[in-house]
């Protein structure tokens, strides 16, 4: 793995640079549990769970641009999931590569770094089921930290049953 260039959130700033230096350390945490293994390792199912490194990065990347841009911006995007197929995001294939997930992750954030810059936390999704379910910016912003730390947990746990390596 990489030496520790992560971003470190910053001790001291506006609530949306500490946020967005929060979920920018996960991001990066879940990337390092990933680099470095070969396209079985990162495909492979190292315990009980059915979970691979692999399908949780395609995860990780739609909700991404679930939330960002479906969600909050209201756009027409690709959503590999549906009533027959709700745990499509997870789903691999033979010509999925480390290399492409990774990539194709932090293309993703890197759109949502471009949303989340160019509006306030205060400002509401353009897209809800009701009126009451209308989220904040601040709002979808704090779920993606809770979803990628969760994430990042899970990669500790499959990296080190994978090849052994540990550390955050």
């Amino acid at each position: 793995m990489s030496t520790d260039s992560r971003f470190q959130p910053p001790f001291r700033g506006s609530e949306k640079d500490v946020l967005k230096g929060f979920l920018q350390f996960l991001r990066e945490t879940v990337i390092r549990k990933c680099e470095g293994l070969s396209d079985t390792q990162i495909s492979s199912t190292p315990t009980v769970s059915s979970m691979s490194l692999l399908g949780m990065l395609k995860h990780l990347t739609i909700v991404e641009r679930y939330w960002f841009q479906g969600v909050f911006l209201d756009a027409d995007v690709d959503l590999p999931w549906s009533e027959e197929d709700p745990d499509g995001d997870w789903r691999t294939h033979e010509s999925d590569t480390a290399e492409s997930a990774i990539a194709a992750y932090a293309a993703e954030c890197e759109i949502s770094d471009q949303i989340l810059s160019e509006h306030e936390l205060d400002e509401v999704a353009a897209w809800a089921t009701s009126e009451e379910e209308r989220r904040s910016l601040r709002w979808i912003l704090t779920h993606m930290i809770e979803e990628t730390a969760r994430h990042a947990g899970h990669a500790d746990i499959l990296r080190e049953s994978i090849d052994g390596v540990t550390g955050e």
